[in-house]
């Protein structure tokens, strides 16, 4: 099975951006997520091909709403880094918080999508 990941600034006919969000494999956190805004195709001088992705990672939002459910998640935009793709472990569906004074940046993890991601966020 295979995630189809797009970071395009011009998608599609309506000319929208879409930078798919992932869930990354970092040590300190499980559930560690990024938005994934550029992959680049590095050559070595060893001639040695190897993919590096620009991400934006999110962190956990102060920012509450005024209805809080069970294991609701809500992340936010933190700083921007190099990773190598090999770290994803698959693609994740991202809300943007509506009602929040910053909801182009502040999301709520969409953990019902499918079993996997209702497991995955510990439901």
């Amino acid at each position: 099975k295979c995630d189809v990941l797009r970071c395009n600034p011009d998608f599609q006919v309506n000319h929208e951006e879409r930078f798919d969000f992932v869930n990354v494999n970092m040590d300190q956190n499980s559930l560690s997520f990024a938005r994934v805004l550029y992959l680049f195709r590095c050559v070595l001088p060893s001639h040695r091909e190897e993919d590096i992705a620009l991400v934006r990672s999110l962190k956990a939002s102060r920012w509450k709403p005024n209805t809080l459910w069970e294991n609701c998640r809500l992340l936010e935009n933190d700083r921007t880094m190099f990773i190598l793709p090999r770290y994803f472990v698959r693609g994740a569906h991202m809300i943007n918080a509506f009602g929040c004074r910053n909801e182009r940046s502040t999301y709520y993890l969409n953990d019902v999508v499918d079993g996997d991601w209702f497991l995955r966020a510990e439901n």
